[in-house]
């Protein structure tokens, strides 16, 4: 009897356990999914008849409105797709149905500029990531640490609000433009304005009001008093021709 009484406590524990890891298989991050059942709740779809540009990326396709579950990217052939419905959320557009279900989401979405920009992208963010795509999907490289301006290609725009998402700084070299300041080719600069040297050491002044060429940009910030915001120097000549930039 005691034999039997200790293979019944066995199988009871076992049982237990086995229970304890159904819930815990069923109730795993409950974060996500109350996340995911916020945003399908918070959409309205309705019939939508419409044109949308991709920009020839690689946009995800969803499966659902609420854009959860990706199994496949649009073709990078094409550039506009026919829109059969939209889900807004907070009477913006979250997501296109480009029929049978097929989802994108709105922020994948890219329109591009015409050319060549006029300004420069100026970045000092160490080991800035390169992509292959406008999407910032595929990292190919970072960009080279010695060189801090670089001439803007093209400019890769959110399709919904027309703002940078991503500049090109070299054949489909993509960069984020959170990492990039822009800024113009030349400025103009009165006579009478202090140069510094390498070391921002005041070393003379401009002798002529004009329009100089931009050559190089420095961004000084002080690290001890952040709350003195950044100040951005340009070089005009040699080493000992960098002028401070207005507000």
């Amino acid at each position: 009897m005691s034999h039997l009484k200790s293979r019944t406590s066995f199988i009871s524990k076992f049982v237990v356990a086995l229970l304890i890891a159904i819930l815990a298989i069923t109730f795993v991050n409950p974060t996500n999914v109350k996340a995911a059942s916020s945003t399908a709740d918070a959409l309205s779809i309705a019939n939508h008849s419409g044109i949308i540009d991709s920009g020839y990326q690689p946009a995800p396709i969803y499966s659902d409105a609420a854009a959860t579950k990706s199994s496949a990217t649009l073709s990078t052939l094409y550039d506009q797709w026919q829109v059969f419905r939209v889900a807004q959320k907070d009477g913006t557009a979250f997501t296109y149905d480009l029929g049978n279900g097929q989802w994108v989401k709105a922020t994948d979405l890219r329109t591009f500029s015409d050319g060549p920009l006029t300004a420069m992208a100026y970045t000092d963010h160490a080991n800035t990531p390169v992509y292959s795509d406008a999407l910032l999907t595929t990292q190919i490289s970072t960009l080279d640490d010695t060189v801090r301006v670089w001439k803007i290609n093209r400019s890769a725009n959110f399709y919904q609000t027309n703002t940078p998402a991503a500049y090109d700084v070299g054949s489909n070299q993509w960069i984020d433009a959170k990492y990039a300041t822009l800024v113009e080719p030349d400025y103009w600069f009165d006579a009478g304005t202090t140069l510094y040297n390498g070391q921002l050491q005041p070393v003379g002044t401009i002798g002529a009001s004009g329009s100089y060429q931009v050559f190089d940009v420095f961004r000084w910030f002080n690290s001890f008093d952040q709350s003195q915001g950044s100040k951005f120097y340009v070089r005009l000549g040699d080493n000992n021709q960098w002028a401070l930039l207005p507000n």
